[in-house]
């Protein structure tokens, strides 16, 4: 997991969820010590008439940051909900820490429209991409076929979306697409199939990011299947 995180999507409720749930994992296996989360709204913080700029607060916070945690961990979180309201000055000056972050040091921010986020701010997240839709109910090899012409982009969105079940339903999934693969007559390239989702499976033992072997997953079966059809 990196130190920066982008919590993003349409409902909001989905996004405050995953936000909860990401700071019970940084924290574990100790609890969560709420003095060592710190909360912004930047609905609260624009509105309020407060002497200091935006600017300004944040070079506070990331000093706070800084600091000696509370926790045996040693970790500390710090939550930005409407990090699209951040004027550019003021995702500037995250950029720093964003390039050189912290050890323990965590900053999850939420948006509904990641677009008003400078590309630099992305490119130093691990951006979470929430959807309305459940997740699809049919596993295994023959959902994924139907769905592994889609491109890049949109194959980085399924596994989003897959990594936000728990690591033993994903197990579940690549293990009956393994399952698949092997009743499966008429699949060519069998054996280097199966190869790729036991690796994947092996990854996924050793908490691998879900997300990221997710979309490697899919994209090297993505290749392997466009090779044998060129062949």
């Amino acid at each position: 997991m990196l130190n920066a995180l982008l919590v993003t999507g349409s409902n909001f409720e989905a996004r405050e969820t995953k936000i909860k749930a990401l700071v019970k994992q940084i924290f574990a296996p100790t609890k969560i010590d709420p003095a060592d989360v710190i909360v912004w709204n930047l609905n609260t913080l624009t509105a309020s008439k407060k002497k200091l700029s935006l600017v300004k607060q944040i070079k506070n916070q990331l000093q706070w940051l800084s600091f000696s945690a509370h926790n045996l961990n040693g970790v500390k979180i710090w939550i930005i909900y409407k990090s699209e309201l951040l004027s550019i000055p003021a995702q500037n000056a995250l950029l720093k820490t964003l390039e050189e972050p912290l050890n323990n040091r965590y900053i999850i921010l939420e948006s509904q429209n990641r677009d008003q986020l400078l590309k630099t701010i992305l490119s130093r997240t691990e951006i979470f991409t929430l959807s309305d839709k459940a997740p699809p109910e049919t596993k295994g090899w023959s959902w994924l076929e139907k769905n592994i012409h889609l491109n890049y982009g949109q194959l980085a969105t399924l596994a989003e979306r897959l990594a936000l079940q728990d690591r033993e339903k994903i197990k579940k999934f690549l293990q009956e697409c393994q399952e698949n693969i092997l009743n499966s007559k008429s699949q060519k390239q069998q054996s280097q199939l199966f190869s790729i989702f036991s690796f994947s499976l092996k990854g996924l033992n050793h908490n691998v990011n879900a997300k990221h072997l997710l979309i490697n997953l899919f994209w090297q079966i993505k290749k392997s299947l466009a090779k044998n059809k060129a062949s």
